[in-house]
């Protein structure tokens, strides 16, 4: 334990638990980091730990068909839950002894700049909602910051039921996407994007690509020393990911060979890149010919040539309003304030530029200067003091693919959890008492955490605080989907009857943050006054009150 200490990206036990440990080289092992796994597995688990497992499976595979939006809704509603509960190990990461203080402190100054930049955004709701179909709004950030601190808690046994979750949500992706190109339904949730490629569970096929790249770089290391036993899975991951036909992903996969090559050798790296080769094949042969087509086709323009111009954009707009930016969620009012007729020109017809395709840009120019410095400090703060393990490269994956796609609010808080859990993979290893564990953690920089003074005080509070959080969680969970639903119902009622006006106005009135219930309600309105023989000035005029509720929930 006095050695010189390293960390593997994938021990032994970590072939099992997940809990991916450090190893002392050589000289004395550290007691469990060697040998069988315990047969307890999953035993020992806190409520957090079965919480962050559950909630992580459940934002990969949550969705319905009777809701508008299918997986959007749903999954707001389980990252709603990672925000309450994760607002008590937050508040106790920025108090604790350990180095991981400043970055969850910085976490904390984030979530301030960007709340204020929201109110006084000119759309507060919008700012901290976030759009209808986007919601990359405060609460998202929020979600995102809970989801990084419920990570950095958990124990060896806690991560031993995460890394099981991440593993579930990340297969159970792939299984979807091959049973969307085998079956090829027209049911919603489970029709191919634009009819050619599959998006799982998550509205997008670049959602879905970031998942399974995450899914790959997070058993990595237990195919490279066991491929027999981890072969299927590496297969089945590659295969869902060809089916998703995005072009990025070869660019990731490379990386991850090269790392994988680099870290266990010739042989075992090549095994872990022949699997994935042969899944690419598979999936070829099995009709997964798209992607070739999509890399022939594909140009510069198209590709790269408008998120060059969407980050220059951005950083003109950054250039006039340094400060705060256009407030949270809100990337599209900066593209319309300051974007010209020359620009949308290269824009595809029908689209709206919702997101800057770029996590840093997006953050920027939404929170400013401001808030970019403290999310820099949170990620890469958090990512010095992580362990080099299955975790991180799930989180690393996740945020290379964010550098040039649109953020999603399932994607990317699952990145925090991943990246929260290879913080404490380093603070709380596995199989050393209370006191080596101390002292090894100071061995690498790591101080961990003292007991509170005020232990008897605080734990009493932080219940009340957790348990208030996740009512008012569940019950803007609740009414977002139940919202939802009857969106759904008001312009799917069926033949002869293609609007239903009180399903609308329940829409409305659940959802009042949102402009997108009351431009339903305004449509309902102006075809009631087409539908008869003459025109219905009352129905207009309904249809003209009801846009301007809209406009009054986002002036833009």
């Amino acid at each position: 334990m006095t050695g010189r200490l390293i960390t593997d990206h994938s021990s032994p036990e970590e072939a099992v638990s997940g809990a991916n440990d450090v190893v002392a080289a050589p000289g004395t092992e550290i007691p469990g980091s060697r040998g069988s796994p315990p047969r307890d597995h999953f035993g020992g688990a806190s409520g957090l730990g079965v919480f962050a497992a559950v909630g992580a499976a459940a934002l990969c595979l949550a969705f319905s068909p009777k809701v508008n939006s299918v997986t959007f809704t749903p999954k707001v509603a389980v990252l709603l839950l990672f925000a309450a509960v994760g607002i008590v190990p937050l508040a106790r990461l920025v108090r604790t002894d350990s180095l991981l203080r400043w970055p969850a402190r910085a976490a904390v100054a984030f979530l301030a700049v960007a709340l204020v930049s929201a109110l006084v955004s000119p759309s507060p709701n919008i700012g901290f909602f976030g759009l209808y179909l986007w919601g990359t709004g405060w609460l998202f950030w929020l979600g995102a910051a809970g989801a990084f601190a419920i990570g950095a808690s958990l124990g060896p046994s806690d991560r031993r039921w995460l890394w099981a979750g991440l593993l579930v949500g990340s297969v159970g992706s792939a299984l979807v996407a091959v049973f969307q190109i085998v079956k090829n339904l027209q049911t919603p949730g489970l029709s191919l994007f634009d009819g050619t490629q599959a998006d799982g569970f998550l509205g997008n096929p670049i959602h879905l690509e970031a998942l399974l790249l995450g899914g790959l770089a997070l058993v990595l290391g237990r195919a490279c020393r066991s491929p027999l036993r981890w072969g299927a899975v590496v297969l089945l991951l590659a295969v869902g990911l060809e089916f998703t036909f995005e072009r990025l992903a070869v660019a990731i996969l490379v990386l991850l060979v090269l790392y994988a090559l680099y870290s266990y050798g010739a042989r075992r790296g090549g095994t872990f890149a022949l699997l994935i080769a042969v899944g690419y094949g598979i999936a070829y042969l099995s009709g997964g010919s798209g992607l070739g087509s999509r890399v022939t086709s594909g140009t510069s323009e198209t590709t790269f040539g408008v998120r060059l111009r969407v980050w220059l954009q951005g950083a003109h707009y950054l250039l006039h309003h340094p400060l705060l930016g256009a407030g949270s969620g809100q990337l599209r009012t900066a593209m319309d304030s300051t974007a010209t007729l020359s620009f949308y020109q290269h824009v595809l017809v029908g689209r709206i530029l919702t997101d800057g395709h770029d996590i840093f840009v997006e953050v920027a120019v939404t929170t400013g200067l401001l808030g970019l410095g403290c999310f820099l400090i949170w990620l890469f703060g958090a990512a010095r003091l992580a362990a080099r393990c299955g975790f991180l490269g799930f989180a690393a994956a996740i945020v290379a693919v964010e550098l040039v796609e649109p953020l999603n609010v399932a994607i990317l808080p699952l990145a925090f959890l991943a990246l929260g859990a290879a913080t404490a993979v380093r603070r709380k290893p596995v199989g050393i008492p209370g006191d080596s564990a101390r002292q090894l953690a100071e061995q690498q920089g790591v101080q961990t955490p003292s007991p509170h003074p005020n232990h008897r005080v605080v734990a009493p509070l932080a219940r009340v605080t957790t348990v208030v959080a996740v009512a008012l969680a569940l019950f803007i969970g609740v009414t977002m989907v139940a919202g939802d639903a009857y969106m759904f119902h008001g312009t799917n009622s069926g033949p002869g009857r293609p609007f239903n006006l009180a399903a609308a106005k329940d829409a409305n009135r659940l959802l009042p943050y949102w402009p997108d219930p009351a431009l339903e309600l305004a449509q309902i309105k102006a075809f009631d006054s087409l539908s008869r023989v003459s025109v219905a000035p009352a129905d207009l005029a309904a249809a003209r009150q009801w846009t301007s509720v809209a406009t009054s929930r986002d002036p833009r």
